[in-house]
């Protein structure tokens, strides 16, 4: 049982200055629809088991993703103001996995660092592709977006300054410089999110304390293979981030570093940014989530406004025109009646002081119209700068199938399934990807028309196994897909594949004085000819008669045989069938539910 529902719960990260205070927050939010607005809202929240997610045990983290398990991922930072890491490590560039289940914490994945000299420059975030079932990772240190795979192998690196010769449109290239911790600007990567086939991500060029009059912050995108593999030369450039405007209407020269990105369920942008002063001081009510929309081949701001915490806060000089406290974290959440959520200082002042999660309309708002949830529970006192990044579980898709095995030998396994729509959006695709135990599965993508819409169930479609073998678990990836590529839902399935043969009928006859007559027809789905079959009670008070059959004539493959046999004596019974090639035998039970163990060899 996870501790947690997937459906309607977030998971945050926070700064603390006591080691057995928390750095990791669960809220759950399934009651969010009778939340009050506008006033601390204090769902039930979760810390780990004995509350061990704590800086002691996961130091100061930022970035947060899910993968389609629940299972939660957590990268160290340098992002706050004094950071500090595990005493067994003492590294600000490991990623740390948490179970679902139980919550244990585990050190999922260490990135390099050059100098090797500890703590390191730190991570920037960290995202979870559900469609492709990849991580990717900013580094703050080398400025590489690193690709790994769920067992947290490190399959490719994306080398932004690099290729930005080659990129559109092109410029002088930004290499790393080994002997510095941080990586310069300009090819220093920090928020990132997968989306429509292509990773977006933000490059940090400026903030509050080092303006640049010749850079703004950018977000950039690069195409992904069918596997999320990087696409050299499919780099190019999608937003250059405005500067700031203040309620006087003063121009600023800057704007500060998108630390996070998310794209909602019409397809939507949604950035948030962070405050810095330099590379590792933070500061505060400088930052905005600014939402933007793909018009022809074109991101362009829409018309909804996020004000994030109180307006007009400011630190000695003109405020933003608009709510500006964003502390960097942003997601949207699909399910009914999901909002947008972003993480903030100053969500309120007075009467109580909130600073953790602001949920605002997916149409945007302020916060007269938002649920506010202080982080830490701590409405007495200020946490300012202290609130990290928030994530969403992926929606999810609740799929119903069966393997079918070939009429003939030589011919592929097929699989038949539904699959029902538990996200908020009409489906117009289901993409398959395959993962293991196959070498393709045709088609790759199937057309819903109509479109699948929210809660409904699909027809039955078949898919071909290519290459899946007896004994041997297939596994894909199915998502679906709304009309402008949004993943509405997705699920990785392994299903097994029927081995040795498959039961297609069984009859049971009762007998007088406790006997039970027993007929079963059996299809071999080996690729040998069989010659014998056995029936072994797992039980040795009851017997089976006859319990060894020759079978004549031989089974070829894919062939079928009928036998019977009289159980005595019967209450229950479990059994053992087991058919043989003379010196390969296979056997399977064939009453179903009941636990079965070999007891016989070949002869």
């Amino acid at each position: 049982m996870r501790m947690y529902s997937l459906a309607r719960w977030r998971a945050a990260t926070c700064y603390s200055a006591i080691g057995t205070d928390a750095v990791l927050v669960v809220e759950d939010l399934k009651n969010q629809a009778t939340a009050p607005l506008n006033t601390n809202y204090a769902p039930p929240a979760y810390h780990g088991p004995a509350s061990s997610w704590s800086r002691d045990n996961l130091g100061d983290i930022f970035g947060v993703t899910l993968d389609d398990s629940g299972n939660i991922y957590v990268t160290a930072t340098t992002a706050y103001t004094t950071d500090v890491y595990p005493t067994t490590t003492n590294s600000a560039m490991n990623i740390y996995k948490v179970a679902s289940g139980s919550g244990a914490i585990t050190l999922f994945k260490t990135l390099p660092q050059s100098p090797a000299t500890a703590p390191g420059a730190g991570l920037g975030n960290i995202t979870y592709d559900c469609a492709h079932k990849n991580f990717y990772v900013s580094n703050i240190d080398d400025g590489l977006i690193y690709r790994l795979d769920l067992s947290s192998n490190t399959l490719s690196t994306w080398d932004h300054g690099v290729n930005l010769s080659t990129a559109q449109p092109p410029s002088a290239a930004i290499p790393d410089v080994p002997t510095t911790p941080f990586t310069p600007l300009g090819r220093r990567v920090w928020g990132l999110q997968a989306h429509n086939g292509r990773l977006y991500y933000a490059v940090w060029w400026e903030d509050a304390g080092r303006p640049n009059p010749a850079h703004a912050n950018e977000v950039w995108s690069i195409a992904l293979s069918s596997s999320g593999s990087f696409v050299p030369g499919t780099d190019q450039l999608e937003i250059s981030m405005p500067v700031d405007v203040f309620l006087d209407g003063t121009v600023s020269n800057y704007s500060n570093p998108v630390s996070d990105i998310s794209f909602g369920p019409t397809g939507t942008m949604l950035l948030a940014e962070r405050t810095m002063a330099d590379d590792t001081t933070p500061n505060a009510h400088e930052a905005r989530a600014l939402e933007y929309m793909l018009s022809g081949s074109s991101w362009v701001p829409t018309t909804n406004m996020f004000s994030i915490g109180v307006p007009g806060v400011s630190l000695g000089f003109p405020p933003l025109n608009v709510g500006a406290s964003s502390a960097g974290g942003t997601d949207y959440d699909f399910g009914a009646g999901g909002r947008a959520w972003v993480t903030g200082d100053a969500l309120q002042l007075s009467p109580n002081s909130i600073y953790g999660l602001q949920g605002l309309p997916a149409s945007g708002g302020s916060i007269v119209n938002s649920i506010l949830i202080d982080l830490n529970g701590d409405i007495v006192n200020q946490n300012k700068t202290q609130i990290g990044d928030v994530e969403i579980p992926c929606p999810s898709c609740q799929i119903n199938g069966t393997v079918v095995t070939p009429a003939n030998a030589g011919a592929p396994y097929t699989y038949q399934f539904t699959v029902t729509n538990n996200s908020n959006l009409a489906a117009s695709n289901i993409i398959i990807l395959p993962v293991s135990g196959v070498t393709s599965i045709t088609p790759q993508t199937l057309l819903l028309s109509p479109p699948l819409q929210p809660g409904q169930t699909s027809q039955t479609f078949t898919l071909t196994l290519n290459g899946a073998q007896p004994g041997v678990q297939a596994c894909f990836n199915i998502a679906l897909v709304s009309a402008d590529g949004t993943t509405c839902c997705s699920q990785q399935l392994c299903v097994p594949i029927p081995s040795c043969f498959e039961v297609l009928s069984q009859v049971v006859t009762c007998l007088p004085n406790g006997q039970v007559q027993l007929t079963v027809t059996l299809k071999n789905l080996e690729a040998y000819t069989l010659y014998y079959s056995a029936v072994v009670p797992s039980a040795p008070s009851k017997t089976a008669t006859p319990s060894f059959f020759t079978l004549n004539p031989t089974v070829p493959p894919f062939g079928t045989t009928t036998i019977t046999t009289v159980i005595s004596p019967v209450v229950t019974a479990k059994l053992s069938f087991i058919l043989s090639r003379s010196t390969r035998p296979i056997w399977r039970s064939v009453v179903p539910g009941t636990y079965l163990s070999p007891r016989f060899a070949s002869a």
